[in-house]
């Protein structure tokens, strides 16, 4: 007898030590859960906060916008006690509920300075806040703009009133407490309202000493007069390693000692049990009754064992003394079964808050590799059902490697090293599930309790759709600089600043060639610097009404002239991103000169017609004065035998009538009518001859001739008249006649000696050196392989900065009205595109000007000379 107790005696106190380790186990999975539902408390507010910053009213700090959104989000979050935003100074600018009098100040606030050095999510510490007047624990993120400046900063305030609600649904335990305190240990939420001896936002001294001793776990009496014991855990945001909350779980002690002492009741009983058993099995014979009853009992006993928690004796003191006995064992059966049915809507709760999360979540049994709890979204995730997962993990719908290039044995076993260390392991994972589809997964792995077990549990979120979203928005990046950097327009490209200011940043390639942009180191330089006739067109105002919705393009046509932008420009400005400014250049200058060419062109068209027409009416009574002229010489002056005998008929003498005319000078007359009517000829064939229409195929022509074509028709045209006689210019030709014959377009080169004859013209008129006389050189010559032609004059001169711009378009320096800046621009146009020449202008302020053209020798040259 004596050796079946002591075994009863050790089973007995094995099972005692046992129910109590279920009490702790119970404050483990309640810790687990709380802090499941704080983490998810977090993650919201993150997101929540993270999705406001990423809008455009709350990026433009649109004060109004940004609080109707926050009150319309309370509606939808009653848990929150208040949303609002605050410049980087710390003043509270926009919020829903309303801001007091006088403005509210935040920059002292540990969440609010956490977010400005960290640039992210931040977790504020207990206090009461001073827009909703109630203890609160605030959430942060920054606004920032796209060069990672910080804009704003918004805060998220949840009641600490809201989280008793969680914590009492968690609560698997009669009379547990929680108490969360912040990351000072100030107490922020007790639950119930009575437990702890601190208050609120006080420190609590006997559960920051147990957690800093090491061994998470303080046995206190609370202020309700209970004794429990606590365990205590640390809460930290994924990618911050430093605690921002703990939260303490108490069990009574009550508990532990009743489960253990009815365990130990059970055990007495059970061997009371036994031992009358046994006595009643030596009165088996005596004592039949006594033997039922114990049958009964043992009946119970065997039913309780093979887990009929109901089973009962059914014995009543009535029976005896063995009644008395299944009394008290059907009193101990009820209260076992009491505490195991406890025991299992415990674990059914935990289930919920499982089943409930809104990721895919794993436990693993790190000895082994093995799954140990999964929920529904990870079947559904992995894409086998629950059986599938336990029996052969996770780990095979890896892929090996991983795009990181770690192999998956290495990467699982740093996993959970780190994870069983204490640290929260964030990462991406890419799987291929039991459906075939290859998945983009980011996970957080953490330490997950167990009593005799190394366990991590692991949280899933399919982030696919975001990756490909992600790359889709890089691809379509890449093929905007593809097409900007292979555009044949410039393009320049300008940081907005928040307060209007443009900056350059960069340009495309066709600008960098164009406008020669690698030289000027702009990169950085405001635009009134960098590009300032861009600046005097109003592009700032551009800029505000882009932004403001006004427009979403601006097109102007406009000429620029700076050191770096010169021409007309068709100009396009449009904003790709916010504050970003791109500005398309189209340069037309060329296009715009070949226009006003062809306007020009048109002009001398109709002129040359006009001129061509009076020429041939001109011709007409010309050719009968010179006609009749022509016969009075030979009737009046010529002693021919016809005119002789006319003179006889008429009664004179011929020599009579001679020596009257001579007397009245007409044969010097005849000679003068003869003479302008000559000369008017010439001057009515040049006019036929310039307005007749282009040819299209050269021809071998004498410079010279052609030269001595533009002074004569320079000095018969009516406005160098006007404006200075060309005939009191002095002609100086110097030609080389060994040049000969030079192959050319004869009517374009007249038309070049014409425009540089009348611009030496116009410029003698404005002045020259005191006593010199007007002059103009003409000179040809050869000069390697080239026939060179200079026509020099001793006018004013010009200086350099004139010089340079002189064959530029539309550019003149006659005042108003006098020129169009075309005359040299169509020159060099005929010299360098039409004959491949070249013209080039020497001058200096008071000394004259020279251009120098050189045409290329043709084999006719080659054979005069």
């Amino acid at each position: 007898m004596a050796p079946t107790l002591v075994v009863f005696a050790v089973l007995a106190h094995r099972e005692y030590s046992r129910d109590v380790d279920s009490v702790e186990q119970d404050g483990a999975r309640v810790i687990s859960s709380l802090m499941a539902i704080q983490s998810r408390i977090a993650l919201n507010a993150n997101v929540l906060l993270r999705t406001l910053s990423s809008t455009d009213d709350f990026k433009q700090l649109n004060a109004q916008e940004m609080a109707a959104s926050f009150r319309n989000i309370l509606k939808f979050y009653p848990d929150y006690a208040n949303l609002h935003a605050v410049y980087p100074n710390g003043d509270v600018f926009a919020s829903a509920a309303p801001i007091p009098e006088g403005g509210v100040n935040l920059l002292d606030r540990k969440h609010v300075l956490d977010a400005l050095a960290t640039i992210d999510f931040a977790v504020g510490e207990y206090i009461v806040s001073r827009v909703a007047f109630e203890p609160v624990l605030p959430f942060s993120f920054p606004v920032t703009n796209d060069r990672g400046e910080i804009l704003a900063v918004l805060v998220a305030v949840l009641r600490l009133s809201s989280l008793s609600e969680g914590f009492g649904e968690s609560m698997s335990v009669d009379k547990s407490s929680v108490i969360l305190l912040d990351h000072s240990f100030r107490v922020l939420l007790r639950y119930p309202a009575r437990v702890s001896q601190a208050a609120y936002g006080a420190v609590d001294d006997e559960l920051q000493k147990a957690l800093k001793s090491g061994s998470g776990q303080a046995l206190l009496t609370d202020g309700d007069g209970i004794e429990r014991m606590y365990a205590i855990r640390p809460i930290v945001l994924e990618g911050h390693g430093k605690p921002y909350m703990y939260i303490a779980a108490g069990i009574p002690m009550a508990t532990a000692r009743a489960r253990g002492i009815s365990t130990l009741v059970f055990w007495t009983v059970l061997t009371s049990c036994v031992m009358l058993v046994s006595l009643i099995a030596s009165w088996l014979l005596i004592r039949k009754k006594i033997a039922g009853n114990c049958r009964e009992i043992v009946k119970a006993s065997q039913g309780i064992m093979s887990g009929r928690l109901d089973a009962r004796t059914g014995l009543t003191e009535s029976d005896g003394e063995l009644g008395v006995v299944g009394v008290a064992f059907d009193e101990m059966a009820g209260k076992l079964q009491a505490g195991i049915l406890d025991l299992r809507e415990s674990e059914e709760r935990f289930r919920a808050l499982v089943e409930q999360a809104p990721e895919a979540i794993v436990v693993i049994d790190v000895q082994d590799d093995s799954v140990v709890l999964v929920n529904e979204r990870a079947q559904a995730l992995f894409g086998c059902g629950e059986k599938d997962l336990l029996s052969g993990g996770i780990f095979r719908f890896y892929l090996d490697p991983q795009p990181n290039g770690r192999p998956v044995k290495e990467l699982i076993k740093d996993t959970m090293r780190r994870a069983l260390a204490g640290e929260t392991v964030l990462g991406e994972r890419v799987i291929r599930n039991a459906l075939g589809e290859f998945l983009t997964c980011e996970i957080r792995a953490v330490r997950f309790p167990g009593r005799d077990k190394s366990m991590v549990r692991s949280s899933w979120i399919d982030i696919t759709q975001r990756k490909k979203i992600e790359e889709a928005l890089r691809v379509s990046e890449d093929q905007f600089r593809s097409v900007v950097g292979t555009l044949p327009i410039g393009m320049l490209f300008f940081d907005v600043a928040a307060d209007g200011r443009l900056a350059f940043l960069s340009a495309n390639p066709a600008a960098m060639r164009q406008f020669e942009l690698g030289k000027a180191g702009l990169a950085g330089k405001p635009v009134e610097v960098a590009f300032p006739s861009l600046a005097a067109l109003g592009i700032h105002d551009v800029v505000h009404a882009i932004m403001s919705g006004e427009t979403p393009t601006f097109t102007s046509r406009s000429t620029l002239d700076d050191e770096t932008l010169r021409g007309v420009f068709d100009i396009y400005m449009f904003m790709p991103k916010d504050n970003r400014l791109a500005v398309a250049l189209l340069d037309i200058t060329e296009k715009m000169r070949m226009q006003d060419v062809m306007v020009q062109t048109e002009k001398m068209m109709s002129v040359g017609g006009l001129a061509a027409g009076m020429a041939h009416e001109i011709n007409n009574p010309l050719s009968a004065i010179l006609q009749s002229a022509q016969v009075l010489q030979r009737r009046l002056l010529q002693d021919n035998a016809v005119n002789l005998a006319k003179a006889r008929e008429a009664g004179c003498e011929f020599e009579s009538v001679f020596r009257y005319l001579q007397a009245r000078d007409v044969p010097s007359m005849l000679a003068g009518i003869l003479e302008s009517g000559v000369r008017a000829a010439r001057v009515v064939s040049g006019m036929l001859e310039f307005s007749r229409k282009v040819e299209s195929n050269r021809s071998y022509v004498q410079l010279e001739t052609l030269l001595d074509k533009a002074v004569e028709l320079s000095s018969n045209d009516y406005d160098l008249k006007k404006k200075y006689d060309f005939r009191h210019i002095r002609i100086i030709r110097e030609y080389d006649e060994a040049i000969g014959a030079v192959q050319c377009t004869s009517t374009q080169i007249e038309q070049v000696f014409l425009n540089l004859l009348k611009n030496a013209a116009h410029a003698l008129s404005s002045g020259r050196g005191e006593g010199e006389q007007p002059t103009i050189w003409l000179r040809t010559r050869q000069e390697s392989g080239y026939a060179v032609m200079e026509v020099e004059d001793n006018g004013p001169g010009m200086d350099e900065a004139v010089s340079r711009r002189i064959f530029d378009p539309f550019y003149t320096t006659k005042p108003t009205g006098e020129g169009t800046g075309l005359g040299l621009s169509v020159s060099r146009f005929l010299i360098v595109e039409k004959h491949n020449g070249t013209i080039a202008v020497e001058s200096k302020p008071s000394v004259g000007t020279r251009f120098v053209i050189r045409l290329p020798l043709g084999t006719a040259s080659s054979n005069a000379s």
